[in-house]
């Protein structure tokens, strides 16, 4: 590539195997071209390098950095030097970008001058890609700050477009955060320009066991507090661990089956009943003599033949 790009794309992968080729195939197949893609391969050690090797010498757009691992707040500074793109689009190893996704966000910043970041809205996917449904984060300034300050992240992060220049004035990533890095990040960038989300959804978002939220929840909320105690000091204010926080300490030691049945709740709400129907089965087969599930999952079965109908 011989002059910088607009675009950044910045991802980091560990033992990502399994999800990463969908991942790296859902930003190379962007509408809109003109992007380098920074990956940093975070001492996996499981085939995730052989892939991304792979990709990297089929697309010059793909800059590779491999190292030993480090976490990944670490990973995405070191991605970070690498950047030379005027924004930095954030992507996770295990999610699925909608093809329009720069075009729309890169539009919304040319526009935007004010507007240090962006987000979007989200389409939940599981580990098989089965859809559980779809969120929409708050749109304007005000609302995000709000909810940030409350400790919800606001912008969905893997879906984030960030101008470089105010990601390096608020110093990047704080690595002594292991989690919960995003919220630190979208508090200290509300305190010099905008924050948004559009309301559209341009990414897939996995859900599974294995994610951070479920696998590490107690550690990231007590990064989450740290970086809201650094917040409110930062503006004067007085810092009580709000009632939203409490409540996510209390339901941070939630079983598989606790999350299996969140999951299928959230693809009833949402009418994928498919989706439902899965998990209805999965817990259905964990407790095969409780009538509660077999009238759930008969529910759910009726419903999807009413549905094809």
């Amino acid at each position: 590539m011989s002059k910088s790009p607009e675009i950044s794309v910045l991802m980091s992968a560990h033992n990502a195997e399994q999800h990463l080729s969908a991942a790296v195939d859902s930003i190379l197949d962007q509408s809109f071209r003109e992007f380098e893609f920074i990956i940093v391969n975070d001492g996996s050690s499981d085939r995730t390098s052989e892939i991304l090797n792979c990709y990297a010498a089929a697309d010059d757009r793909i800059k590779l950095i491999e190292q030993q691992n480090c976490g990944l707040t670490a990973s995405l500074n070191i991605g970070l030097k690498s950047c030379e793109g005027q924004y930095i689009a954030r992507m996770d190893a295990d999610d699925i970008a909608m093809r329009n996704r720069f075009e729309e966000q890169i539009k919304f910043l040319r526009a935007n001058p004010g507007c240090v970041a962006v987000g979007s809205g989200i389409q939940l996917i599981d580990s098989d890609g089965d859809i559980l449904g779809e969120q929409f984060p708050p749109e304007t300034k005000d609302e995000i700050e709000s909810a940030l300050m409350q400790g919800c992240g606001a912008v969905p992060h893997p879906t984030a477009m960030i101008r470089r220049t105010s990601l390096l004035d608020v110093g990047g990533y704080d690595e002594s955060l292991r989690y919960a890095q995003d919220l630190d990040l979208w508090l200290r960038l509300s305190e010099i320009g905008g924050l948004a989300n559009l309301n559209l959804v341009l990414l897939k978002y996995r859900v599974h066991q294995n994610a951070v939220t479920s696998k590490k929840r107690k550690e990231q909320l007590a990064c989450a507090i740290k970086a809201l105690k650094q917040a409110h000091n930062r503006r004067g204010l007085e810092f009580q661990e709000n009632r939203i926080l409490q409540s996510e300490v209390k339901s941070a030691d939630a079983d598989s089956s606790c999350l299996e049945r969140k999951k299928m709740e959230m693809a009833i709400h949402s009418g994928h009943l498919e989706t439902a129907s899965k998990y209805a089965w999965q817990q259905l087969k964990r407790s095969p003599l409780s009538m509660r599930r077999w009238k759930t999952w008969l529910k759910l079965k009726a419903g999807r033949h009413q549905a094809a109908k």
